[in-house]
């Protein structure tokens, strides 16, 4: 199944990549039920991403305001993140981990707008 994720954010390709490349704030949520958790990752040009703080990293792919992260992690289940654009510094969307568990999301760029 892992490699139909990437199989599929590859393929779901875009000429947006720069458009989010930066550093950008999630907020993350496992059941949606207010207990948020915050972690900022690094954004690049070449569809990848990691984390600032941890190991972390993973892909995304955009294509008109929608948003697929990968997310990669030797200590925790991958998760794949979906979300739609709000506007220029913000997205929102729902997560599943391969363990089954849900919740929602949001990004939101981190400083100005280069």
């Amino acid at each position: 199944m892992k490699y139909f994720w990437t199989l599929f954010i590859l393929l779901f390709s875009s000429s947006s990549f720069a458009a989010l490349s930066g550093k950008w704030q999630l907020i993350y949520d496992y059941g949606c039920d207010g207990g948020e958790k915050i972690a900022t990752y690094q954004f690049e040009s070449n569809n990848t991403w990691k984390s600032i703080t941890s190991s972390s990293s993973g892909i995304y792919a955009t294509e008109d305001d929608m948003l697929i992260l990968q997310f990669n992690s030797s200590k925790t289940h991958p998760t794949v993140y979906a979300g739609n654009q709000e506007n220029l510094t913000r997205y929102t969307g729902i997560m599943r981990n391969w363990n089954g568990n849900t919740g929602c999301f949001e990004l939101d760029k981190v400083g100005n707008l280069d």
